[in-house]
């Protein structure tokens, strides 16, 4: 039964479907599109705030679900230090902050 609910939480997070999301949006993009939740803010405190209660209170059945939460934040970490990297280059820019740096900074404030 633990298995089952831990990949039906994997499917309720769509790993894959949020890494392709993100991968195609262009980088620097500010505002949200309103085709995936990894772009909303609150939804993603939500879910970081979970996954670390989940992580701390040592459940070993969200174990999986952990790990894809993770592989999502990695992939948002990444887009944000590219986006820094593109901005670092550009002085002339305006400075337009990728949408998952605030994402990535909410999520990153929560195991402190």
């Amino acid at each position: 039964m633990q298995a089952v609910a831990a990949i039906i939480s994997v499917q309720i997070l769509s790993v894959g479907s949020c890494i392709d999301h993100m991968q195609s949006q262009s980088i620097g993009t500010s505002e949200d599109d309103g085709q995936s939740y990894i772009s909303k803010l609150a939804t993603v405190e939500t879910i970081s705030e979970i996954m670390n209660d989940l992580a701390e209170l040592g459940i070993f059945a969200a174990g999986p679900t952990i790990l894809g939460w993770s592989a999502i934040l990695a992939t948002i970490r990444l887009r944000v230090m590219a986006s820094k990297g593109e901005e670092d280059r550009d002085v002339f820019s305006s400075s337009n902050t990728d949408i998952y740096e605030g994402v990535l900074d909410k999520a990153l404030s929560l195991g402190k």
